[in-house]
């Protein structure tokens, strides 16, 4: 069994994306990225596979939910989950390049998901797509909710989310986050420790501005 919070170095050791010991990561603190919505382009990619097993479009994953059966949602999710679908993904653009950025910045990159970590091979095959892809980090944390972020990264400095749920509540803990959101991601209202961005580049931008300088992004 693959326990949650399993380091990347205890999964697969000689790994590329460990590049560092933790006391030379962590000299800017810690940050965490969504792993699926942020870097993997979901739901689109689950709306997709839905589809193509289906013959039905969905335009979101409420449309879904309400279209099929539970169980046929649950034995599809289980399918998707496995699928060489899932692991053949572009992720978004500038992931690379993002992720890099914050390495040499000094930043200890986590990566965070709530794919199930019973199986050591699905640990394995998502290191492998971040790998195949140019998407570096520290560690990836397989959790059920964003408490166990905070609780596994105690330096925690700032996340990036694509759900505006799941920004709030790690926001609303007292940590910032940066949103990758459409408009309509944010109609429930957004906590202020929350910032809503379009792209990786801002996010860059803002932290390249120093202390401080996220509070001072324009919130849509």
């Amino acid at each position: 069994m693959v326990r949650r919070g399993w380091l990347v170095r205890d999964a697969m050791p000689g790994a590329h994306n460990v590049m560092r010991e933790e006391s030379e990561a962590r000299s800017r603190g810690v940050c965490y990225c969504d792993l699926d919505g942020v870097f993997a382009p979901y739901p689109e990619c689950w709306l997709e596979f839905i589809e193509v097993r289906t013959g039905r479009a969905f335009g979101s994953l409420d449309e879904a939910k309400q279209g099929i059966s539970y169980a046929d949602y649950v034995r599809l999710k289980n399918e998707y989950r496995s699928s060489e679908f899932k692991y053949s993904l572009t992720p978004r653009a500038g992931s690379p390049e993002f992720t890099r950025f914050l390495i040499q910045e000094g930043w200890f990159v986590g990566i965070v998901t709530t794919r199930p970590a019973g199986h050591r091979q699905l640990l394995i095959r998502t290191i492998r797509w971040l790998e195949r892809n140019g998407i570096v980090f520290d560690d990836i944390l397989f959790c059920d909710n964003k408490v166990e972020v905070v609780a596994r990264y105690p330096e925690l400095v700032f996340g990036v989310e694509d759900e505006a749920s799941e920004a709030n509540a790690v926001a609303n803990l007292g940590y910032r986050i940066f949103l990758l959101s459409n408009p309509g991601d944010t109609r429930g209202g957004l906590h202020h420790n929350v910032t809503v961005v379009r792209s990786f580049e801002d996010i860059m931008e803002v932290l390249k501005r120093g202390p401080g300088a996220h509070e001072n992004l324009h919130r849509q």
